[in-house]
């Protein structure tokens, strides 16, 4: 036999091998959240933890990671539970920019408290000689970096939205 048929042979057998243990693939199914009034829209795949308020708890928000998207019953199922799509009331999602910059602004004033104590502890002690004085302007710079961090990361790194007619989930399935 020659090499060509070999070829031929060996390549036919994996085609038929990669056909028979093909599936659809579930990184196209999509839970899809929308607003009405603009072409705005957030996607969350499998794998993504979500968080959400049901009708059956308004008052707390669960959070869980979807295992599976069911297209065909409009349900997500998590570990412990399948919801449907109309049981879910509120969605939440973060906004990774916002948490990314509270997180640092939180970090700087951490780092002026810090190194300003520092310096002060050894001025203090008569280690370091500086005319620097740990004042009212160095705990207000450090002290306002911390709550502008903090208020940044959690009032405005996420974000709350009411399910309702202006603003829906939906199941998008792009398998063919």
């Amino acid at each position: 036999m020659s090499r060509a048929i070999k070829y031929l042979y060996l390549y036919s057998l994996m085609g038929v091998i990669l056909s028979l243990s093909a599936k659809p693939l579930n990184g196209q199914i999509y839970l899809q959240l929308e607003k009405s009034t603009s072409s705005w829209v957030k996607k969350f795949s499998v794998g993504e933890q979500i968080k959400f308020k049901t009708a059956d708890f308004t008052d707390a928000w669960q959070q869980a990671t979807m295992l599976r998207i069911l297209p065909e019953v409009q349900s997500i199922m998590f570990e412990d539970r399948i919801i449907q799509l109309d049981e879910i009331t509120h969605f939440q999602y973060d906004r990774p920019a916002a948490k990314a910059i509270g997180n640092l602004t939180y970090r700087f004033g951490i780092a002026w408290l810090v190194f300003a104590g520092i310096i002060e502890g050894t001025n203090a002690l008569g280690i370091l000689n500086t005319p620097y004085d740990f004042g009212v302007d160095t705990a207000v710079i450090g002290g306002g970096a911390i709550l502008g961090g903090l208020f940044t990361k959690s009032v405005l790194g996420t974000v709350k939205i009411p399910i309702n007619g202006r603003n829906r989930l939906r199941i998008l399935d792009l398998r063919f």
